[in-house]
């Protein structure tokens, strides 16, 4: 199981850093009126929401708590005030704006979440797999041994999936479907892209669960009804239409109707990973493969999600060998490595992951 750890080679901006990009980022905007962002005027909005949140949680600004802010935020009457002076659309009554306003957030998000080098996608750029190779080299000498290895991540980037550049790639899946389109859209030169769909098909040795979503995985709701979740790369243009093929019908669709869907919020993410589309079919397969591991190998993650925490004390047979990598392992995580006995914490990097002789 890898957390956000894992990515941290790669420059993303782990939790308080993120949130003060984030900040930051709203704070230019509404202040710059940048319209590509002014849907609704969301910066202004988001800005107003910013400032109330933070002065009433001592000046301090939680990225995801406020995600599970904006909604009751949008109910309050007062404020509710403030908001509409900056409101454009009139049709949509503010109280229920609140949905709206945290698809806005998600794509905002979504865009800031970058590495070092301002990267999301790693068509071209393969550098950074040195970074890697300990952890590759070890699944290579895992694949070598028929191990079947199941990658659960709650990273929402993309960091992972390049590792199908490297010689690995030929044994990952992702349980989506590349071959068999359905969906497509084009290119900045006009020519058709594939769409890839999830399909819940894992049929190599490597199989990645992201557990929490991902930056290119978005939902499509076909006629107002949830049809399945795409994936949406840098080459699609996004300002041409997408389609989809059923039945000899097409149905087009725009990117600005469907929502990047990674999990965001802290009391929300309990709640969609029974629920929601795609988590309620990934979380059964993440108990079973608890269920069925000969051994736990976790990665950069801090111990802090009590979904993920429960559903491993409950289905991971605690005589099976249990290992948790941490170069600075907190409190927390040391709890968490007690309640799920675990082997001490190895506090070791990334780049320098080995795996003791078990």
């Amino acid at each position: 199981m890898l957390g956000a750890g894992f990515s941290a080679p790669m420059g993303y901006p782990m939790g308080w850093a993120l949130g003060e990009l984030i900040r930051s980022a709203v704070k230019n905007i509404a202040e710059s009126g940048d319209t590509y962002y002014l849907r609704d005027r969301f910066p202004e909005i988001l800005h107003i929401m910013i400032n109330n949140y933070m002065a009433s949680h001592n000046e301090s600004f939680d990225y995801e708590d406020f995600f599970e802010y904006i909604i009751p935020y949008c109910r309050d009457e007062e404020i509710g005030t403030k908001l509409d002076k900056c409101r454009i659309s009139k049709q949509i009554p503010i109280e229920e704006m609140g949905l709206n306003y945290q698809n806005d957030y998600q794509r905002f998000v979504c865009s800031l979440l970058k590495d070092g080098d301002g990267n999301q996608f790693y068509w071209d750029q393969n550098k950074h797999l040195l970074d890697y190779k300990n952890f590759i080299g070890v699944l290579e000498s895992l694949l070598d041994r028929d191990y079947e290895i199941n990658i659960h991540t709650l990273n929402h980037d993309l960091v992972f999936e390049s590792f199908k550049k490297s010689p690995i790639g030929n044994e990952i899946c992702d349980g989506f479907d590349y071959e068999n389109v359905l969906y497509y859209g084009q290119n900045r030169k006009g020519r058709n892209v594939c769409l890839p769909y999830f399909n819940n098909k894992y049929d190599k040795k490597i199989r990645l669960f992201k557990l929490h979503g991902s930056i290119d995985q978005y939902t499509y709701f076909k006629n107002d009804y949830y049809d399945n979740h795409i994936k949406i790369s840098n080459i699609v243009d996004t300002d041409k239409s997408l389609y989809k093929l059923e039945n000899g019908r097409v149905y087009e669709f725009r990117f600005s109707t469907i929502t990047p869907d990674f999990l965001t919020g802290i009391a929300s993410k309990q709640a969609v990973y029974e629920t929601r589309p795609l988590y309620n079919k990934l979380f059964p397969q993440f108990e079973e493969n608890l269920k069925q591991a000969e051994r736990l190998i976790i990665v950069g993650y801090g111990g802090k999600d009590n979904g993920i925490n429960q559903r491993i004390i409950e289905h991971f047979n605690r005589s099976k060998p249990c290992f948790i990598f941490d170069p600075y392992p907190s409190k927390c995580l040391r709890n968490f490595a007690a309640d799920i006995g675990a082997q001490p914490i190895i506090e070791k990097r990334v780049e320098e992951f080995e795996i003791p002789n078990f």
